[in-house]
């Protein structure tokens, strides 16, 4: 059983160098297309083009674009464990055999995953989570039948930090790079607002979209004046102060906000 790791200091930084994508350039692992966009606050990820994000993607492209292997039997945690820890609440688990959709790895042996199962049961509904961090080696080969692959079986990718984003066209997806450093508030900013609570569960994204966490109904979080794409907010939970990205501005109390960021959602 390989050892996984609960902490970010040294091997994170270490894989974080290794996956960049200078260095997968310089190993021969080219993106075609993919320009670098990076948020004023600093991004947690290198985005795709901004005709990558475009609309017309169908209703299920993006589930699509998540390629499913066979579960071993994975824990699900809602929130990176390697910040939490594993006294989470709102775990669950992926029964052997079902499906489980790969998203990205990253350092110390964890992957995140969507359940796909979960995501149809509760789709529309955002009570339960179906988006968390599995332990890389409960994930099995890929099921048949997908366009990604040939053969059923394949394992999954062992790059850190590399993530599948859905496009609209023929395409229909590009990768991006996830930086695990930036996952942190804006360099040298306070809160703009402290201890607002969250009106519903959300997912936390990183800068293209992709998904860093969870953060649950009746929570609190610390507000930073640092907007994404119009409507997206960073916070940081006030109980796991490393639990930060950025959450939709009408899934917080807006009496508790400035005027600025109350106005977006």
């Amino acid at each position: 059983m390989p050892k996984i790791s609960y902490g970010l200091s040294g091997q994170d930084q270490r894989e974080s160098v290794r996956s960049s994508p200078k260095r997968l350039a310089k190993a021969g692992a080219a993106v075609v297309g993919m320009a670098a966009v990076m948020t004023a606050a600093g991004a947690a990820f290198t985005a795709a083009p901004a005709a990558a994000k475009a609309g017309g993607l169908s209703p299920d492209q993006g589930t699509r674009v998540f390629a499913h292997y066979k579960s071993k039997g994975c824990k699900v945690y809602p929130n990176d464990p390697r910040m939490t820890g594993h006294a989470q609440p709102h775990t669950w688990k992926i029964a052997k055999n079902k499906p489980v959709a790969w998203r990205y790895n990253v350092a110390g042996g964890w992957a995140v995953v969507q359940d796909p199962g979960r995501a149809m049961k509760e789709k529309g509904t955002r009570d339960k989570p179906w988006w968390g961090y599995v332990p890389r080696e409960c994930i099995g080969g890929t099921v048949g039948n997908q366009k990604y692959f040939k053969d059923k079986g394949e394992p999954v990718p062992k790059t850190v930090n590399r993530a599948r984003l859905p496009v609209a066209g023929p395409k229909q997806w590009e990768w991006v790079y996830l930086d695990p450093a930036a996952r942190k508030p804006p360099p040298g900013s306070a809160p703009a607002a402290r201890g607002v609570k969250v009106k519903a569960n959300s997912t936390l994204r990183g800068a293209s979209d992709i998904v860093v966490g969870n953060v649950f109904k009746s929570s609190k979080v610390n507000v930073y004046n640092d907007v994404y794409k119009n409507h997206w907010v960073k916070v940081c939970q006030t109980a796991d102060p490393k639990n930060c990205g950025y959450i939709q501005a009408s899934k917080l109390n807006k009496k508790q906000l400035p005027g600025s960021i109350a106005r977006l959602g």
